[in-house]
């Protein structure tokens, strides 16, 4: 029996509410399931986004733009992304992996100098 490997990501938390995002370090098993579940959608789309000389998966709601107002949209290297975003790694083949120490540090800081978040309706 093949065991399911883990990956150990950034959960940013976005809340429409309050235009606040909160990032925590989240392990899963690599499985679609625990992405839904963290990222709180059905589909998700993934997007490369650069912060300072990493470059990051995110994963986002393919459907963020759709769902009831009011809806968050998330300024984070050079990108806006809407709702939750989950933020992992990713190996030379595409394959995803765990963050290293160093892109959790540069998350950090980058979240810690603040994100822009904007709330739509």
């Amino acid at each position: 029996m093949q065991k399911t490997k883990t990956i150990t990501g950034v959960l940013l938390s976005v809340n429409p509410h309050n235009a606040k995002a909160e990032a925590k370090i989240v392990t899963y098993r690599d499985c679609l399931e625990e992405m839904y579940q963290l990222i709180g959608c059905e589909c998700f789309d993934c997007t490369p986004l650069k912060l300072g000389d990493q470059l990051i998966d995110a994963y986002v709601d393919d459907e963020g733009l759709m769902k009831e107002p009011p809806i968050a949209l998330t300024y984070i290297g050079g990108r806006e992304l809407a709702g939750n975003i989950l933020l992992i790694g990713h190996d030379d083949e595409g394959n995803s992996v765990s963050l290293t120490k160093e892109q959790i540090d540069i998350i950090s800081s980058v979240v810690s100098n603040g994100v822009s978040v904007f709330i739509m309706g």
